[in-house]
């Protein structure tokens, strides 16, 4: 990376998510195998949800029209913790870790290092066909004017609206973006997505959502780096995305 990332005492991550997708594993078919992970979890997540939903795919052809694939039922299990801060959300094909009291990277990578370790104890897997971690800042600020954003967050990225839409009130002024780096992928989403929808927009609240993934098979012992790799790119992103009064406002 080309800048050297700045540590601040506060953040607005309001959730932060590493979620691995693979194969579906046969042994998840186990009742056993299953009872066994909720007693390897329960210690650190005594709540226990039984998920059951559906397993799709969505294709889009030449002419951008959406294809379901697939369409099949597959039972997961949803792990929370006893304050409802932390998550894991698992089932045969997928392994999600999420927390809403982000501190660090390596708390973060170590917590889900320990709980996909005891998931791979039970049903052990090799490869995975997407990695993917998630960066969700939900930005309040409390001080100046509701659209008054300049110096909060990089022009580039203030929503304009005044000139193209007028004589209305903004409900909502968010921006999605993709961008490819190499074998990862980046969709960005940014912009005022306010609290109070479908209430005009009466409150300077602003959304910085990196989600950064490879649809690539990793070997499992390369996660981390390749993990690693997503944090330093996001880290670059945000500090790219903001300005220095909101800087201020961390330090």
């Amino acid at each position: 990376m080309t800048k050297k990332a700045i540590t601040y005492k506060r953040n607005y991550l309001s959730n932060v998510i590493l979620k691995v997708d693979f194969n579906p594993l046969e042994k998840w078919d186990d009742s056993v195998s299953r009872k066994l992970i909720q007693e390897r979890m329960k210690t650190d997540f005594p709540k226990c949800e039984i998920l059951k939903g559906q397993d799709f795919e969505v294709i889009f052809g030449p002419d951008s029209s959406p294809t379901v694939k697939t369409n099949t039922t597959r039972e997961g299990l949803r792990f929370i913790d006893s304050d409802a801060k932390n998550f894991v959300v698992c089932d045969s094909a997928s392994f999600l870790y999420e927390t809403t009291i982000y501190t660090n990277f390596s708390d973060f990578y170590s917590s889900f290092e320990k709980y996909f370790s005891t998931y791979r104890e039970i049903f052990p897997l090799n490869t995975t066909k997407r990695v993917g971690l998630r960066y969700i800042n939900q930005i309040y600020i409390p001080e100046g004017g509701t659209f008054e954003l300049k110096d909060y967050f990089n022009s580039k990225i203030i929503p304009v609206y005044e000139g193209v839409i007028n004589n209305a009130k903004p409900l909502r002024l968010m921006n999605i973006s993709e961008f490819s780096f190499g074998h990862t992928l980046l969709r960005f989403q940014y912009g005022m997505f306010n609290s109070e929808y479908p209430n005009p927009i009466a409150k300077k609240e602003f959304v910085l959502d990196y989600d950064l993934y490879t649809n690539e098979e990793i070997n499992v012992d390369s996660i981390k780096d390749e993990v690693q790799s997503y944090n330093e790119t996001i880290t670059e992103c945000f500090e790219n995305s903001i300005g220095n009064k909101l800087r201020a406002l961390m330090q």
